[in-house]
């Protein structure tokens, strides 16, 4: 489907993702016309659910795995100021979270930032729902997740500095 959607629109605007080689446990970032329908496959793969995606010769797998929120990547492009969205602050399983945060502990990518970035988070103020929600959309929840989006923007938007986007 990612194929098709991209053959017939290609990318407008600069994109850039961040996929994990799993064999060095090592993310890597793509970028700008390097960009083909496998990368984008590849960020949405995820171990027992959707397959890795070979692009030149190694694997690769959604950069989320060992850091939902890659604000590095933001500054390794160039950004000193970044307005991030947490969309998955946690993981909606009681039964998957200390397998994921212990991998992440051990395998994480989470550089330091420097001082001059700006960074500002924004997620959801309350729980998203149960790891069913997450993997069997249904319109009533898509509806709620919009909503409440749209609330918790509103909220953090006042504690926005006006210079600051």
């Amino acid at each position: 489907m990612i194929q098709n959607l991209m053959a017939a629109r290609p990318l407008e605007i600069e994109y850039a993702a961040v996929l994990v080689d799993p064999l060095r446990m090592k993310p890597r970032t793509f970028r700008g016309g390097e960009i083909t329908w496998r990368h984008l496959a590849a960020s949405c793969a995820v171990p027992g659910m959707l397959p890795p995606r070979r692009i030149d010769g190694r694997w690769y797998l959604d950069g989320g795995l060992l850091n939902p929120l890659p604000v590095w990547a933001a500054v390794e492009l160039g950004a000193t100021r970044i307005l991030a969205l947490q969309a998955l602050p946690e993981i909606p399983s009681a039964l998957l979270k200390p397998f994921v945060r212990a991998f992440r502990a051990v395998f994480g990518h989470h550089p330091k930032l420097q001082s001059n970035i700006e960074l500002m988070t924004i997620a959801p103020s309350q729980r998203l729902g149960s790891m069913s929600d997450a993997l069997h959309w249904k319109r009533e929840n898509i509806d709620r997740w919009l909503d409440q989006g749209a609330r918790d923007v509103l909220a953090a938007k006042k504690h926005l500095q006006p210079q600051m986007f």
